[in-house]
Parts: structure tokens; C-alpha cells; sequence
């Protein structure tokens, strides 16, 4: 039977719940389930799985190759900027150089990127935001029945938020 309300509301800001929180969430979650190692390395390992999985669609989109293929950049116009070439077994995209008046190759290389990879690193971001989810939620769910907490809405606090989520759980609990 629940009979309390959390000690602290959601979004009281003190120095310590709401630090740890944004910067070491998953020393909360650790604090929370047991045992401390393991939570630590899960919860850790979804934000470091999700951080490089953003990292690395920043690098396919900032460095992507342009959409057509052509031999040659020289011979494309003012227009050659949507083309890349292979040199070497380099991609590169075309630029147009405005001093020489011509098309030339790019001495920084492109990525040559399918669509395929954006939807694979997307299901995996998103399978690791229901995993994080899923944690927050339980954590809240379990220092509720704990010290018989009246329920609120986990589910928005573990979604939208979890670091708020985290705070007011860290501060009842110490």
C-alpha cells in the first residue's frame, strides 16, 4: 500500500542529484540496483553506445560523398560540387575552384554512404533509448514500492525526464 509522496519534488535543483544526474547518470542507477559494478558498466554502456552512434552519424552526414558518381572532375563546370570521383580508391568530391576557373578533386576524402547505414544506426539508437528507458523506469518503480511511494508519471519522467527522474530518486535514497 502506498501512503508517502517523494520527499523532494521533481525538478528541485540542488548541486549534487542534479550534477550527478547530468553527468554521471549511471552512478545513480548504480546506487539505485544491485549489484553496483554491473548497473554501472549496463548503464554506462547504453549512454557510450548511443553517444558513439551519434558521433558516427555526424561523421557519415559531415563527410558523406556527393550524390553522382563521375570519372573525372575535370570537364563538370560551376556545377561539379553534387559529384564525387575515385582516385586511387579515394573517394573525393569535386569542388569548383574560382581561381583557376575549373572543376578539380577535393584533397580531404568522402565517406561513400548508403541509406542502409542511417536506418541501422538509427534502430540501434533507438533499441538503446528503450533500454535506457526501461532502467530509468524500473529504478523509479522500485524506490516506489520501497518507501511506498504514491505513483506519479514514470513514464513521462523516465522518457523526456530521465535525468530529473534520476535526481529526485538519488535525493530519496540519500
Amino acid at each position: 500500500m502506498y501512503i508517502s509522496t517523494w520527499k523532494t519534488p521533481l525538478f528541485m535543483c540542488d548541486s549534487e542529484s542534479c550534477i550527478l544526474s547530468f553527468l554521471l547518470p549511471c552512478h545513480i542507477y548504480s546506487k539505485i540496483n544491485y549489484p553496483y559494478t554491473f548497473s554501472f558498466i549496463a548503464y554506462g554502456s547504453c549512454i557510450v553506445s548511443i553517444r558513439f552512434m551519434y558521433y558516427w552519424i555526424m561523421t557519415l552526414y559531415t563527410n558523406s560523398c556527393p550524390s553522382h558518381h563521375s570519372d573525372q572532375c575535370l570537364g563538370l563546370g560551376n556545377h561539379c560540387e553534387s559529384y564525387y570521383t575515385v582516385i586511387d580508391g579515394t573517394t573525393t568530391p569535386c569542388i569548383y575552384r574560382k581561381d583557376i576557373d575549373a572543376c578539380t578533386y577535393n584533397i580531404i576524402s568522402c565517406i561513400k554512404v548508403n541509406d542502409i547505414s542511417y536506418i541501422w544506426i538509427s534502430i540501434g539508437c533507438f533499441i538503446m533509448y528503450l533500454f535506457l528507458f526501461l532502467m530509468n523506469y524500473q529504478s523509479r518503480k522500485l524506490i516506489q514500492i520501497q518507501n511506498a511511494i504514491i505513483g506519479s508519471n514514470d513514464i513521462c519522467e523516465s522518457t523526456f525526464l530521465s535525468p530529473c527522474g534520476l535526481a529526485q530518486a538519488y535525493r530519496e535514497i540519500v
